[in-house]
């Protein structure tokens, strides 16, 4: 905080655009879709109560940062006024119900006597088929990496050596008939602010796995396979210098787990 009066308050932060997206809070409706995520830091500050305030100032001024970029020592006035929470509205009361009119029927309907129906033969009821049993569903593979190591790094690359198994009972297949992405198994990157994939990601780049001599297609219970992989990372920031690696193939469909065919690490 820099300055502070009765009604309003002058502060300084430090911004960070973890998204894919460049904010540019001039257009109208930016603001609805920018997710704001605040440090511990303005807790410290017990500004935690204006986070409201921070927002609709940062749209009235049309703040702009694109994405993976960060601005130091932003400096912001903002109303130090605590937003009221609307009223909450008072819910109608539910109308009381009448009962029902029961009427008695006028006329009875005779019921006829058991000496009329003894000798009746009941109609013989189809017999029903018990449904027969699906057939039992094939095993499937798991594909995940097992280990993720930077072997060399500096400012603008990163060779990384990676290694992938295949911890389910079904097999999987690592190459396909084409070289396209759609029929091979794919390794993407990513540049991230944790070790987990998330929408604020940014791409870098990868790879389609290349057909190795000596390494065959079927990719069986327990096989393991070993790589290396060379990457741009000069989108890395101090803020978000996580390296995210993911698997995807069109056999994932038939996959057991598909939640972790992603792995991360962080960079130096």
């Amino acid at each position: 905080m820099l300055k502070e009066k009765n009604d309003w308050l002058k502060i300084s932060f430090t911004a960070v655009n973890s998204g894919r997206m460049n904010i540019d809070m001039r257009q109208k409706g930016t603001e609805h879709w920018v997710v704001f995520n605040f440090d511990r830091s303005i807790y410290k500050a017990k500004l935690g109560g204006l986070r409201q305030n921070i927002k609709r100032q940062l749209a009235k001024e049309g703040f702009r940062l694109d994405a993976g970029k960060t601005v130091k020592n932003y400096e912001l006035k903002i109303s130090a006024i605590m937003p009221t929470p609307l009223p909450k509205k008072a819910e109608p009361k539910p109308l009381a119900s009448k009962p029902a009119n029961r009427t008695k029927p006028k006329n009875k309907t005779a019921l006829s006597s058991p000496a009329s129906w003894q000798n009746t033969q009941m109609p013989s009821l189809p017999k029903q088929t018990l449904p027969q049993k699906s057939a039992e569903k094939k095993p499937c593979p798991d594909i995940l990496f097992t280990d993720v190591t930077i072997l060399k790094q500096d400012d603008k690359w990163a060779t990384v050596r990676y290694t992938i198994t295949n911890q389910g009972e079904g097999v999987f297949y690592l190459y396909g008939q084409s070289d396209s992405r759609n029929d091979n198994l794919v390794i993407n990157a990513y540049i991230s602010g944790v070790t987990a994939l998330t929408r604020g990601a940014i791409p870098i780049g990868g790879q389609i796995l290349p057909e190795k001599k000596g390494v065959p297609n079927v990719f069986k219970t327990g096989d393991k396979l070993t790589g290396t992989l060379k990457l741009d990372i000069r989108k890395k920031t101090r803020y978000m210098k996580s390296l995210v690696l993911s698997l995807d193939s069109n056999q994932f469909v038939q996959e057991c787990d598909r939640k972790n065919n992603h792995t991360g690490v962080v960079l130096k």
